[in-house]
């Protein structure tokens, strides 16, 4: 099969069925260990009516923690900064 003639699959013939999913309220430690035991970078992610909501991805998740804690550095570096001075 040439790579043409897979792309004429429907999505639905390829998609991952019944998915494992995040609950919104849920832990990101907890979607986290979700995605390591399933082997997957995203989780879809379901609000309290069992809808999609969105979906988490381990790069959102290591983007906003490596925010902070550049965050943090630079906050003790401003505090190392005054205690010098």
């Amino acid at each position: 099969m040439t790579p043409q003639q897979k792309l004429i699959f429907a999505v639905a013939d390829v998609m991952t069925r019944d998915p494992t999913t995040a609950d919104e309220g849920e832990s990101v430690a907890n979607a986290l260990r979700t995605m390591r035991r399933m082997g997957v970078r995203r989780l879809p992610v379901v609000g309290s009516k069992g809808l999609l909501t969105g979906i988490l991805s381990l790069d959102d998740v290591l983007a906003t923690e490596l925010a902070e804690v550049s965050g943090a550095i630079r906050n003790e570096q401003h505090i190392e900064g005054v205690l010098r001075s």
